[in-house]
């Protein structure tokens, strides 16, 4: 069972305007599907995970309503939600940094949007607060994540050359 897609679209991004810590809990367990791109530049998805969550407004919108875009209709505040989506490829690593996004969740609450590890130095530089998840340098040393990766076996996470115990793409003083 396999549909037929025209172009490539981005299907869903996390956002850090709308908090849809509901759908961030859901998604994690449906899996990504296969796809293949023909010459004429058709892309046809196979295998792929479907499903709908049904949220309430504690996980989705809460008290803040969500304006009408895209021909879509206004949603009043606290009202539930409930999201019909197809997982057909996963990105498991949005910054390309070699750190999947998962890890990049270091309080480990489910929310990756609440982990910058360089977001004093970013303040003090006037620049906008990014989290590591779609930071592609994490500790704001100048060094992108996926180069501080000195053992040269792919992981960004297990190299800690100066022995302080925080990886280097972590720590500021060492790249």
């Amino acid at each position: 069972n396999s549909e037929l897609y025209p172009v490539w679209l981005s299907v869903w991004t996390p956002s850090a305007t709308l908090n849809m810590l509901g759908l961030r809990k859901v998604l994690p367990y449906f899996k990504s599907g296969d796809f293949t791109v023909h010459s004429d530049g058709r892309v046809i998805f196979s295998g792929y995970g479907v499903g709908a969550a049904f949220l309430p407004s504690g996980l989705t919108n809460y008290q803040y309503p969500l304006y009408a875009s895209s021909g879509y209709t206004s949603l009043s505040p606290y009202s539930p939600v409930i999201i019909k989506f197809k997982t057909l490829v996963v990105n498991t690593d949005l910054d390309d940094d070699h750190v999947p996004n998962v890890i990049e969740d270091l309080n480990g609450n489910g929310n990756p949007t609440d982990d910058n590890t360089d977001a004093e130095w970013e303040e003090k530089n006037h620049l906008l607060a990014v989290p590591n998840y779609l930071d592609p340098d994490d500790d704001g040393d100048g060094l992108p994540t996926k180069d501080e990766d000195t053992n040269g076996n792919g992981d960004p996470t297990d190299d800690d050359d100066d022995g302080d115990g925080i990886p280097n793409y972590l720590d500021r003083d060492t790249h």
